[in-house]
């Protein structure tokens, strides 16, 4: 689900050990709140693998006007992730998401692989190696909303609700490149292709909110972004001072439904203030050919 918004949030990370986190973040904003947490860990075995590991929720709770209809949706998102590198890095990870009101959940697993690559010999022991990274992802995500027969009142007469399932199923596979060009410049950029097993169209607008259903109005899609046919991301990162990184981000998706682009630009910066502590703030724009602009900022704090 993709919700268009004005948000302002804090994270906040306390590090336990040098090998575990813990990240706590709380957003707010117009008809939005949300709150997260995250652990993750990892370890170095004897034999050089190095393991990792994470797990998450995710609450949020939002609003959004449907043909005139004020609708509550609450979101509740479990997400857990298991990481091996030895020659190649591997991982799996899974998510589940509910929204009670609505019925309506998503969830799936995703798997990537990738291995880093020194352009050049170094010189030294202590001598910078610019590195590539190619790496290779596939996620599946199923969307799954059963509905209760039921009945409403339209004018003066009865209308009986039929019940069933809507489901679709979303196929992902991405690819892309990262790479340290420089002591402090990192450069990503990474391609995606959406296909799924049923028209878009048809899904969403099959979606049905019990609410909806009550308020004599039939378009919990409304609620939803649509969903993206290809997507392309770049991400360049600066590294001016140790302790100082500056991140631009830019993303451009195809909608499946309609073929539209959206786009969206991403500022951010983060400061080390002390050795587990960091600061940090940015800055988002989308130019959804939908939702038209959208303005977000959030406040970054680890410790």
């Amino acid at each position: 689900m993709k919700f268009h918004f004005l948000v302002f949030s804090l994270i906040m990370s306390s590090q336990m050990l040098s090998a575990h986190s813990i990240e706590s973040e709380t957003s707010i904003g117009k008809n939005q709140f949300g709150e997260e947490v995250t652990y993750s860990g990892k370890k170095k075995l004897d034999s050089g693998e190095k393991f990792n590991w994470n797990g998450g929720f995710d609450y949020t709770k939002s609003s959004t006007i449907t043909s005139g209809v004020k609708l509550k949706d609450n979101t509740y998102t479990f997400t857990g992730g298991l990481g091996v590198k030895k020659i190649w890095k591997i991982g799996i990870s899974g998510n589940y998401s509910l929204s009670p009101a609505e019925k309506l959940q998503s969830f799936g697993p995703s798997f990537y692989a990738s291995k880093d690559f020194d352009l050049r010999k170094p010189a030294s022991p202590e001598a910078f190696v610019p590195t590539l990274m190619p790496r290779f992802s596939f996620a599946l995500e199923r969307y799954y909303q059963k509905y209760a027969a039921g009945v409403t009142r339209k004018k003066s007469s009865l209308r009986k609700v039929a019940g069933g399932v809507n489901s679709l199923y979303q196929f992902a596979p991405g690819f892309s490149l990262d790479s340290t060009v420089l002591e402090w410049l990192d450069i990503s950029a990474g391609v995606k292709h959406y296909w799924y097993s049923r028209n878009v169209n048809h899904f969403l607008t099959q979606l049905d909110s019990a609410a909806a259903l009550k308020k004599k109005t039939s378009q919990f899609s409304d609620t939803l972004s649509s969903l993206p046919d290809n997507s392309v991301d770049t991400e360049i990162t600066f590294h001016p001072l140790d302790a100082l990184e500056i991140e631009l981000d830019g993303e451009l998706l195809r909608l499946a439904s309609d073929k539209s682009w959206s786009k969206t630009l991403r500022f951010s910066s983060t400061y080390d203030v002390a050795k587990a502590i960091s600061f940090g703030a940015s800055y988002e724009r989308d130019f959804g050919s939908s939702a038209g602009n959208i303005y977000a900022g959030n406040l970054i704090v680890n410790f």
